[in-house]
């Protein structure tokens, strides 16, 4: 009855101050925004509650191949750990926000908080969650250039998130390797593989085209934007990539602007709109749905 109470919609008299220090208020609440604490609603009002360490969780496991979820549920645990992206997704999230953690620990007094901004900013980043608990735009280089690498990378394929996709990261990586091993002994013979199957031409094809049309979105989209000289380059670059990876934060120099897009203009917004449903869509269809040959009434 008390976790019913807290999941209403604004009521003082279940919403009061006591109330919201309460653990079950933190779970309860995890989704929901209280308009009544103005300022401290939503994920920024629980970063130091139960909840934010569950949604940390949630967002690790949301961007996990959810055919992962059913090998689960028929007991086929062979396949799990067989599967490289799902090893690889694990690692990505523990280094990166480790490194993070060691990076931005000096700017908390909070050694706990510091590694919960972490740990957080980084499932959520991977996981295109869209939220922040913390100003990524005031922490170190290094953070920083971690928290784009993990825009661009996404989680994995078959999950809720965006962005590239890890498996097509892992199969571009490796097939860079084969060709370079290929220029070094020519006669060699290399076949490109993931969980221990081999990855044929076509599919290895269609990985290198969805990046190279991922990238050449990405910048036309940048450079667009660029026109209204309302951002500096590293906002305007990095909104691009946000947007096409369905992300949410952006980095930028200029100060209040790195989650905000009003002051983009109506063009701007339209481009990135645009960019945010292709990179939602996995660009293709929307690419084949814009050819004209779509459109033509052909006979079979």
């Amino acid at each position: 009855y008390k976790v019913l109470n807290y999941a209403l919609p604004y009521n003082q008299k279940f919403h009061s101050e006591k109330d919201s220090c309460a653990p079950m208020y933190a779970v309860t609440n995890c989704y929901l925004l209280v308009p009544y604490f103005l300022g401290r609603s939503g994920m920024i009002f629980l970063t130091g509650s139960i909840a934010m360490i569950m949604r940390s969780i949630y967002n690790w496991m949301f961007g996990i191949n959810f055919n992962m979820f059913y090998f689960i549920l028929i007991g086929n645990l062979k396949d799990i750990r067989k599967n490289e992206e799902l090893r690889w997704y694990i690692g990505i999230v523990i280094v990166s926000a480790l490194i993070i953690f060691f990076n931005i620990k000096g700017m908390y007094e909070n050694l706990g908080i510091a590694f919960k901004d972490a740990f957080f900013q980084t499932t959520a980043t991977i996981s295109t969650t869209g939220f922040g608990t913390a100003d990524i735009n005031s922490w170190p280089a290094l953070s920083q250039a971690i928290i784009v690498l993990l825009m661009i990378s996404g989680a994995c394929a078959g999950s809720t998130a965006g962005g590239f996709k890890l498996s097509r990261v892992l199969i571009s990586i490796k097939y860079g390797v084969s060709k370079v091993r290929k220029m070094v002994s020519p006669r060699r013979v290399e076949a490109t593989s993931m969980d221990g199957k081999r990855i044929d031409d076509d599919t290895t094809g269609s990985v290198v085209g969805f990046y190279i049309v991922f990238v050449t979105l990405f910048l036309v989209s940048a450079l667009l934007v660029s026109i209204d000289g309302t951002n500096d380059a590293l906002g305007n670059f990095t909104c691009s990539l946000s947007c096409i990876s369905n992300v949410g934060p952006f980095l930028t120099r200029i100060a209040g602007r790195g989650s905000n897009f009003n002051f983009y203009s109506d063009f701007s917004k339209f481009i990135l709109t645009i960019e945010m449903i292709a990179g939602r869509l996995e660009i293709f269809p929307i690419l084949i749905l814009l050819m004209p040959r779509t459109w033509k009434k052909r006979s079979f």
